[in-house]
C-alpha cells in the first residue's frame, strides 16, 4: 500500500472522490497530511517497528553538521555522522548545546592514523526515534541509569574511558544518548575492499564468516546475521560488528509515504485510513460531522489494541526448530478457585 492508493480510497469513503464529486471538500493535500499524521500516531502508540543503529565504539567521524545537509549529498556520498566540534573536550564548552563530538576525522577508516583518540559518550540519536528500547556493548546489556546516579559515582563519567556498562537518556536531550563509561575506541570493524560502490560478494570483505551468496551476479540485498537496520528497502552499503562495539535497539516512525510504501502489514492500513477520515470529518467548515469522527477514531483505536496484542502474543511464543523439544505440555487449567483464594493470610517474619 502506499499514499497515493490510500488517499483515493479515503475519498472515496467520504463520497469526494475526483470522479464522484471532484474534491469539492477535502483536497488530496488535505488527506495526506491526516495519513501522515495517522501513520506517526499507530507507530507511536504501538511500537510496532523495531531498528538498530550502532552508537560505535570507534573514534568519532563526521562529515555533516547539521541533520538536513543529508539532503544535499550527491549521488555515491555516504553520510557518516554529526561534526559537532573537533579538537578536543574543551571545545564543548564553545560549542552550541546540541553539539556532538570531538570528532577528529570526516571517514571511520582514518581512524588508524590519529594520534589522539577521544573517548565519545555522548551519540546522537535518529530523527526517527520513538523510545530506545535497550542497548548492548559486546553481546551484554547495558543498564539504563539516570544521570544524577551516574555523577554520584563519577564526576568525570562524561569522558571516563573503559568497558561500557550502562546508559542515560534523560539530561542530554531527547535526541541523544549517552553511553557511559565512553569506551575505547577499538569496536572490531569489518574490513571493505575498496573505496567506493556498493557491496557485491563476500571475497570483498573481511567478516562475513563462510557463506556464499545466491546467485552470481548484481548487487547484495541481505546478509546473514546483518539486520536490515533502516527499514526494508535498499541495499546493504556498511557492515557493523557487535564484538567491543555497542548497539541501540529502538522502535521508529515509519519511513516518509511521498517516498515509500507503508510499512506495516496491509490490513492494519485501514486503520491508518480511518484515523485520516477521523480528521477529515472533525475540522471544522463543510462535510463536518462529530459524530462520525469519534466513531472512526473509536476504530482506530481499535487497531492500535490489535496491534499490541499481536505484538505481546507473539513476545509470549515459543519458537523452536523442526525435530527440537519443543514446548513442554502444561497442565490443564484449574477446575476451582486455590485453596483460601480471597481470604487474608496473616505472614511472619
Amino acid at each position: 500500500m502506499n499514499l497515493y492508493d490510500s488517499v483515493n480510497t479515503v475519498l472515496k469513503r467520504l463520497d469526494d472522490y475526483p470522479a464522484v464529486a471532484g474534491e469539492q471538500v477535502w483536497t488530496r493535500a488535505e488527506i495526506e497530511l491526516y495519513l501522515h499524521d495517522g501513520y506517526n500516531a499507530f507507530c507511536r502508540q504501538t511500537k510496532c517497528l523495531l531498528d538498530f543503529f550502532y552508537p560505535e565504539n570507534r573514534p568519532r567521524a563526521g562529515n555533516y553538521v547539521a541533520w538536513w545537509e543529508r539532503g544535499y549529498f550527491d549521488s555515491g556520498m555516504v553520510a557518516v555522522g554529526l561534526l559537532g566540534f573537533t579538537g578536543g573536550y574543551w571545545e564543548q564548552d564553545y560549542a552550541e548545546a546540541s553539539s556532538t563530538g570531538p570528532a577528529n576525522s570526516t571517514q571511520p577508516w582514518e581512524a588508524e592514523y590519529l594520534e589522539t583518540v577521544f573517548p565519545v559518550s555522548l551519540h546522537p540519536v535518529p530523527e526517527d526515534n520513538v523510545s530506545v528500547d535497550r542497548a548492548t556493548h559486546d553481546w551484554r546489556e547495558l543498564d539504563p541509569e539516570f544521570t544524577r546516579w551516574l555523577e554520584q559515582n563519577d564526576r568525570s563519567f562524561q569522558t571516563t574511558a573503559g568497558t561500557p556498562s550502562r546508559f542515560s537518556m534523560d539530561r542530554d536531550g531527547m535526541s541523544r544518548l549517552r553511553v557511559v563509561p565512553a569506551g575505547d575506541g577499538q569496536a572490531t570493524t569489518v574490513t571493505v575492499s575498496g573505496t567506493f560502490g556498493l557491496l557485491r560478494s563476500a571475497g570483498a570483505t573481511d567478516g562475513f564468516g563462510t557463506w556464499a551468496p545466491i546467485g552470481s551476479w548484481g548487487a547484495l540485498k541481505e546478509i546473514p546475521e546483518h539486520f536490515p537496520m533502516g527499514g526494508p528497502y535498499g541495499i546493504p552499503r556498511r557492515l557493523y560488528s557487535d564484538v567491543n562495539n555497542t548497539r541501540a535497539e529502538y522502535f521508529r516512525l515509519g519511513k516518509d509515504l511521498d517516498e515509500y510504501a507503508f510499512e506495516l502489514p496491509d490490513r492494519f492500513v485501514k486503520y491508518v485510513e480511518f484515523f485520516a477520515q477521523a480528521k477529515a470529518l472533525e475540522r471544522d467548515g463543510p462535510g463536518q460531522d462529530a459524530g462520525l469522527a469519534q466513531h472512526f477514531m473509536g476504530r482506530f483505536g481499535d487497531g492500535v489494541r490489535r496491534m499490541v496484542l499481536r505484538l505481546s502474543e507473539n513476545k509470549r511464543s515459543r519458537q523452536s526448530a523442526i525435530g527440537s523439544a519443543g514446548k513442554r505440555p502444561t497442565k490443564p487449567g484449574l477446575a476451582r478457585l486455590p485453596y483460601r483464594y480471597g481470604h487474608a493470610t496473616r505472614r511472619g517474619y
